[in-house]
């Protein structure tokens, strides 16, 4: 989203919400578990690499934002 040149930039809030972020790796768990079902079911090793990433990688995320390490 664009802002006009006389708004004041130090009102603008942030540019994603928690919410949205926690929806998007919401998604992204899915996604890895349909990539992990449909690899092993179509014998596509990369699909099943793809998928055990994304579910590390959201594990982690969770992890993180669940104990406050930031």
């Amino acid at each position: 989203m664009r802002y006009r040149e006389v708004e004041d930039v130090t009102k603008l809030g942030p540019p994603i919400d928690d919410h949205l972020a926690d929806a998007t790796v919401f998604v992204t768990f899915l996604i890895g578990i349909l990539f992990i079902v449909m690899g092993r079911f179509g014998r596509q090793r990369w699909l099943v690499h793809w998928g055990g990433l994304s579910l590390i990688a959201c594990t982690v995320y969770l992890f993180v934002v669940v104990t406050d390490m930031v």
